[in-house]
């Protein structure tokens, strides 16, 4: 049996076994909730952990000053009481509660401080996000409403935009599928946790937090007090639902950053080694195929000289005029390839590979460092970046059900605008009108791509 099936099978099997498990001894119980399809865990820890990166509720901090304050034991004045009403070091505390004197109030307030601190910059960057939030729905309708045109009427200029499906086999390589997985993960966590921050920043409560796997996917979720969310400002809510895309944007770029510096960013751990050059395809009928290179071959050198990127193939290759004979190296052997003239440029001799890519190896400088490290932190910081900056791109698109929609709403609320809810009806209406026929006409035009 082939062992991606069999993999397949046993993953079944196992997913089996723990429902089963899980329904038999009431998992529900423990705060799981059990389908099919998928687990979920809900935790009130995760509640107070996020209310904890959030900087924590004002009167949590000051309800834990009043028990440390009970805890001294310390004499109480008249004037002691008096600054404490005032100031606020003692909030909520009964009458036989005993504070501490000023000193130690003084040592007390510094976590508070910080803490506010804390959460000064996380309205700092929410603020932040709501500006950014309003640049990526600007830049979504602007870029997909220009492809779409590009679609219809210049075709060499578009691109093709197609949902991301991760079924291995069919619509991605089983190679992409886990680096996918990984990605789509991350960005939903990280999605969440982001949410969950800025409700808490503003004091809006979480009915429930946890994480959950459904089918191959992790994550986590945050379901926030609608009714407590709905009361808060405008300002509050706009902070609320950019969270999340802001976050997948900023960090999307950061990894996007690493991924165009990669070989900078290992270099204090790894070797690069430029192995050649390997031609992933041919163009049908042109030299290279009729030669005989496949797919999976190759490039060491070009009449003799080494090549090692695609950079110095391009540059012997810049020497050879249309018409004129090459001798090919590669691992398999020399072939002699007669070019063409590129049917957009006759000056210009090509050999049909396309496309091709820098075979590139890597030596560990350390002797534990495994040689493959490397190749799978690449690939994943690929995908993390096209689905982090794709995901904060759409999710702000003023689409019903997305965070786009609701972000919209709040706008229009914000700047005074009347007659929001069918300003929001036509927005998410040609939004989905304008992101379909994307998908349609890329289809189409292109075919599915198998990624």
């Amino acid at each position: 049996m082939d062992p991606t099936i069999t993999a397949m099978l046993i993953y079944v099997v196992i997913w089996v076994c723990l429902y089963l498990a899980g329904k038999a001894l009431k998992a529900e119980r423990f705060g799981f909730v059990l389908s099919p399809l998928y687990c979920m865990y809900k935790t009130t820890a995760l509640n107070e952990w996020i209310g904890s990166l959030a900087g924590g509720s004002r009167s949590r901090v000051d309800s834990q000053e009043a028990r440390h304050t009970s805890l001294a034991g310390a004499s109480r004045s008249p004037v002691d009481s008096q600054g404490a009403r005032h100031t606020g070091d003692v909030v909520g505390t009964s009458e036989r509660s005993e504070p501490v004197s000023t000193n130690l109030s003084m040592r007390l307030r510094p976590p508070r401080l910080l803490a506010g601190k804390r959460r000064g910059l996380w309205r700092t960057l929410g603020n932040t996000g709501i500006v950014v939030g309003v640049g990526l729905m600007a830049y979504a309708i602007y870029q997909l409403g220009l492809n779409l045109f590009n679609l219809l009427f210049h075709v060499e200029a578009a691109t093709s935009v197609q949902p991301v499906l991760p079924l291995p086999g069919l619509t991605i390589s089983w190679e992409s599928f886990p680096y996918l997985i990984l990605a789509i993960s991350l960005v939903l966590a990280t999605h969440e946790l982001a949410h969950g921050i800025a409700t808490r920043v503003d004091n809006v409560p979480l009915k429930s937090a946890g994480v959950f796997i459904a089918v191959v996917l992790f994550g986590g979720f945050v379901e926030p007090d609608e009714e407590q969310l709905e009361k808060a400002s405008n300002q509050t809510k706009m902070r609320v639902y950019a969270a999340g895309s802001f976050s997948n944007a900023a960090l999307g770029l950061v990894v996007l950053l690493l991924f165009a510096n990669f070989a900078a960013t290992i270099a204090p751990f790894y070797t690069t080694n430029y192995a050649g050059v390997e031609v992933s395809g041919l163009i049908p009928g042109y030299p290279a195929e009729k030669a005989g290179l496949h797919a999976g071959d190759i490039i060491t050198g070009v009449n003799g000289a080494p090549v090692h990127t695609i950079v110095e193939l391009q540059r012997v290759m810049s020497g050879v005029s249309p018409g004129g004979q090459v001798t090919i190296s590669t691992q398999r052997g020399d072939f002699q390839i007669v070019t063409e003239p590129d049917p957009k440029n006759s000056t210009r001799a090509i050999m049909g590979v396309s496309p091709i890519r820098d075979l590139i190896t890597y030596s560990g400088r350390l002797p534990l460092l495994p040689d493959s490290l490397p190749y799978h932190l690449l690939r994943a910081e690929f995908w993390i970046s096209i689905v982090f900056v794709s995901v904060a791109v759409i999710n702000m698109m003023p689409l019903y059900m997305f965070d786009g929609d609701r972000f919209l709403d709040c706008l229009l609320k914000a700047l005074g605008i009347g007659r929001t809810k069918q300003i929001r009806m036509f927005a998410s209406s040609a939004s989905l009108a304008i992101l379909g026929l994307n998908f349609a006409l890329s289809i189409l035009r292109f075919g599915f791509i198998k990624l």
